[in-house]
């Protein structure tokens, strides 16, 4: 095993050097046409310069991403429980094809690391879950449950595997000390940021509490307490005052979504990143998916920028991975 990580982090190590930096995203935002972005891409590697897609470029690079990280032959949980994230999506969009009855939607899947999509797809139209993770069968019958008692609202179907993919995260890491830290303060962040969403958009305090991700625990009701008032994250600050969670609340507290976001993505990135350069760890492998995923974000963003002629300062404040 530990063999095998050194090795698989001296190839990460090789492709490290290969992320794209501010500089060669500002190049990229600063070309005039989607074509001459696209060409620039493949001067870095992605793409070959002839697609006319920024989704078909975007695919085959997660294609590629999965790919290399299959042949490094890593099973530990952090980063098992990392790549799952990428079969929940692909049930997502499987369960809206289900219910909202379309067939087009090869272009919305990303590639499968454990479940073989195709057949995932035959079994989801048969509702046969018996091939699936219990976590995830349990959370696809709370789906059909929902839909055949009026709910036929695809964002059910985001909300319950969404609580399911942390759920599934979280057993499956309990026993890896920087994998638990991970997941709480992604868990932690994404209630945060569904918090602020709902007060923006001026929903009642049940709208918060249905997407609301992990136990009805002491933090689940510092949140549901603050809900209905101005100063709504001032319990939580107290509460979390000298730990990952207080940062947040006080560095996003006020400010956009979209920089609330950054912000938490930052520290994401930190957390993994002060363990990389453990050679016996997984942790390098995990900050590449990481990097890679936040630069393929950032690729999207920029690429729909060039080609409907979006003001550039305004992408650019909005760009994870850019310095403004």
């Amino acid at each position: 095993m530990s063999n095998n990580v050194i090795y698989a982090n001296s190839r990460i190590s090789a492709r490290e050097t290969k992320l794209l930096d501010n500089e060669k995203l500002h190049r990229l935002l600063d070309c005039n046409t989607l074509s001459d972005a696209i060409k620039t891409l493949a001067e870095y590697g992605i793409g070959d310069g002839t697609e006319s897609d920024a989704d078909v470029i975007l695919q085959k690079d997660r294609e590629q991403l999965m790919s290399f990280v299959k042949e490094l032959k890593l099973d530990g949980a952090f980063i098992n429980a990392v790549l799952t994230k990428y079969d929940f999506h692909n049930v997502k969009v499987l369960m809206k094809a289900k219910y909202m009855r379309f067939t087009e939607y090869a272009h919305m899947l990303f590639p499968e690391y454990k479940y073989d999509v195709k057949r995932l797809a035959e079994k989801i139209k048969a509702d046969d879950y018996t091939d699936v993770d219990p976590v995830l069968r349990d959370a696809l019958t709370s789906v059909d449950e929902a839909f055949a008692n009026g709910s036929r609202n695809p964002k059910t179907i985001d909300i319950i595997i969404d609580k399911a993919y942390y759920d599934y995260a979280v057993k499956k890491t309990k026993g890896d000390k920087l994998a638990r830290r991970y997941f709480a303060f992604e868990i932690f962040a994404l209630n945060t940021l569904t918090f602020l969403r709902a007060r923006k958009m001026k929903l009642d305090v049940s709208e918060f509490k249905t997407q609301y991700i992990g136990e009805r625990d002491e933090t689940y009701l510092l949140f549901v307490d603050g809900y209905q008032k101005v100063d709504g994250m001032d319990g939580l600050i107290a509460r979390y005052e000298h730990t990952d969670y207080g940062k947040l609340l006080r560095n996003i507290n006020g400010l956009n979504i979209s920089d609330a976001e950054k912000i938490a993505d930052d520290t994401l990135i930190k957390i993994v990143s002060g363990k990389k350069d453990d050679v016996f760890s997984e942790a390098k492998c995990v900050a590449y998916v990481l990097a890679r995923e936040r630069e393929q974000n950032a690729v999207n963003l920029i690429l729909t920028s060039v080609k409907n002629k979006t003001d550039k300062a305004f992408v650019t404040q909005r760009l994870r991975g850019i310095d403004g």
